[in-house]
């Protein structure tokens, strides 16, 4: 009889064992997305952050995910090609949540999606190779000013850094091309919108920019590139902290 006594023992330990490890493993997960989102809301973060920001999914199987980024012939097979894919969709989204938070803060209404997740193409970037277009994710999103009704569409397009050995590589970008400005203009075009506003954590082309500048009224648009949604950002902190500080 004691033997049976002692296998029940052991399996309740067991059970026991794997119900505060899952118990445990969600209240971690809850704290690290916690963390993640008082990042993009309060931290003073650069264009790298936005572009990576550290997913739930990458820390759990960062080893995997390192092997990957170093052989990345590895991402057609399971169970590398899931776990990559769910690290983009989630860093994808954390990007837009922060475009769709700066767009609030302009006084725009909740952004409804005109097209979600594609992944761009060759021609969309300048002098672009398989690394800069693999973890590439662009999406177009509808929003309305709440004094003016004034509709915007704002296409929001992720882009990683390009690694290299050189020093120029520690801070190089891809750039998008004069096509990609192009559809986005003709898309507002065909939907009969003025305004459109341009996100993206990489660069413009200078033929972008000068593109833009030729624009007959009424349509306007506007580029921030990596460097000005970090600077954007930093408005934001700023307002959200001082409703904080004139509520306290």
């Amino acid at each position: 009889m004691s033997f049976y006594i002692g296998i029940l023992i052991i399996v309740f330990l067991v059970i026991a064992f794997k119900i505060i490890k899952k118990i445990l493993l969600n209240i971690e997960e809850n704290m690290r997305k916690d963390m993640k989102n008082e990042k993009l809301k309060f931290g003073y973060i650069s264009r790298k952050d936005l572009a990576s920001v550290d997913s739930d999914i990458r820390l759990k199987n960062g080893f995997l995910i390192n092997l990957v980024n170093k052989n990345p012939f590895l991402q057609e097979f399971p169970p590398f090609k899931q776990i990559y894919s769910r690290v983009s969709n989630e860093e994808f989204k954390d990007f837009i949540k922060w475009c769709s938070r700066y767009l609030e803060s302009i006084e725009y209404s909740e952004g409804a999606y005109v097209s979600e997740g594609i992944f761009l193409k060759a021609d969309d970037l300048t002098n672009c190779g398989y690394e800069a277009l693999k973890d590439s994710r662009t999406a177009l999103l509808k929003y309305r000013h709440l004094e003016t009704q004034a509709d915007i569409y704002v296409q929001c397009v992720l882009l990683k850094q390009v690694s290299g050995n050189d020093a120029a590589g520690d801070d190089k970008w891809p750039e998008l091309s004069l096509g990609c400005i192009q559809k986005f203009t003709g898309t507002m075009l065909g939907d009969k919108i003025y305004k459109g506003l341009f996100i993206t954590t990489g660069d413009f082309s200078p033929q972008v920019r000068e593109f833009i500048e030729t624009l007959p009224k009424p349509y306007e648009i506007q580029l921030l590139d990596g460097i000005e949604i970090t600077k954007k950002h930093r408005q934001v902190v700023s307002m959200e902290l001082k409703k904080i500080i004139g509520n306290a």
